[in-house]
Order: C-alpha cells, then sequence, then structure tokens
C-alpha cells in the first residue's frame, strides 16, 4: 500500500492525542482507509488489549498468550513473512470493510472481558484455592 509507511507514528503519540493509554512499542498507521483511528501493528499482551479497547483493527504474531488475549479479534500475520503479511494484512483491511468492522467490533468486546475488577477477583480466588490446600 503505497505511502502508507509515511504515515506510520509512535503509538504513545497517537494514544495522548486520543485520550487513550499509551502504547508505545507498536506501530499505528494512521489511514483513514483502514479504520477512523488507524490500525494498530503490536507485540505484547498489554498492547493487544489497549489496542481493542479503543476500537482499532489489531494485527499480530502467533504468540500463544497473544492470541489467547486477542482470540478472534485479532488479525494474525504469518511469522515466516512478516513484513509481506503485515501489509497483506493492511490490504485486506482497506479491501474488505466488513472484516475490519468485524475486527473492531470483537476488539472491543474482548477487551471489556480485561477488567482490573476480573483480575482482582481471579487473583483472591486462587489465593483462595492455595490457602484452602
Amino acid at each position: 500500500m503505497r505511502g502508507l509507511p509515511d504515515q506510520a507514528g509512535n503509538c504513545s503519540l497517537h494514544s495522548r492525542a486520543l485520550g487513550a493509554p499509551d502504547r508505545s512499542g507498536c506501530v499505528w498507521f494512521g489511514d483513514p482507509r483502514l479504520a477512523p483511528e488507524g490500525v494498530a501493528v503490536v507485540r505484547g499482551i498489554h498492547r493487544v488489549i489497549e489496542a481493542m479497547s479503543v476500537g482499532v483493527p489489531v494485527i499480530s504474531g502467533l504468540a500463544p498468550a497473544t492470541r489467547e488475549i486477542g482470540g478472534d479479534a485479532l488479525l494474525v500475520i504469518d511469522p515466516a513473512a512478516p513484513v509481506a503479511s503485515i501489509a497483506e494484512t493492511l490490504d485486506r483491511l482497506v479491501r474488505e470493510p466488513r472484516l475490519r468492522e468485524r475486527s473492531v467490533e470483537a476488539g472491543i468486546s474482548r477487551a471489556q472481558e480485561f477488567t482490573w475488577e476480573r483480575t482482582a477477583s481471579r487473583y483472591l480466588e486462587l489465593y483462595a484455592e492455595a490457602a484452602a490446600s
């Protein structure tokens, strides 16, 4: 996709502009053809959750934890050819609006499952189980 790398920006700058959490360490493509807010190419589970929570399509690799967190919302790249795979996925997002919409909707829904309250509750359950054994 021509011109897209020139429009890539640092996630932390874009996040501040949106008032969203910092996602430094990922690449943000701010092309309105991809989504109104762009698309995030991320590495790391916390970045996946943050990008999904602000309603952008998320592209990532095959790491098991990343796939578990991203679920069906994640657009997965081929690690054998990451550059070509990212380019192909970005192109599909431009050509297939329904893919983009589905990824955003699924991402927002999935991100809502990861709250501090749920995390604290799960830890309390684990501590209770450990104390009981």
